[in-house]
């Protein structure tokens, strides 16, 4: 038995390529599929595969999205908190202080999809940042 190890991004590009292949040969109308006495020819499921490639962008753009809406949490949590707490925007904070988690949903700290660590803004005027900014992880 052979086994096959593919990365999730691998296994995104085969996936990708295989939807596209298939759109292309409905295009082409070289697919047809019979259904009852008619046939149904492949330019109306050639719509719906382009049309599912079209809402199906690649992981790589949606998912910093997701690492930033984290960090626009956590900012909001802090200035809340801030608010508040009568604090100045020159104080500083810690992202474990169980007072600032109750600002937040669930009472926890946000997790990075990639892995990344959030780390508090050097003051309560300053943005929390997550490690992985070189990827796009910034507010």
């Amino acid at each position: 038995m052979l086994a096959l190890t593919l990365t999730h991004q691998q296994a995104q590009m085969l996936l990708w390529g295989k939807m596209a292949a298939l759109g292309l040969a409905l295009l082409a109308g070289g697919v047809c599929w019979r259904r009852g006495k008619r046939k149904v020819a492949g330019g109306s499921m050639a719509l719906a595969v382009v049309a599912a490639l079209s809402f199906l962008q690649p992981v790589r753009i949606q998912r910093p999205r997701l690492c930033i809406a984290n960090l626009k949490e956590i900012d909001g949590a802090v200035q809340q908190w801030a608010l508040e707490s009568k604090k100045a925007a020159t104080d500083t904070y810690s992202l474990s202080d169980p007072q600032l988690l109750a600002y937040m949903r669930g009472s926890t700290l946000p997790v990075c999809w990639q892995g990344g660590r959030y780390t508090a803004g050097t003051n309560v005027g300053d943005v929390p940042k997550c490690s992985l900014a070189a990827k796009g992880h910034t507010l």
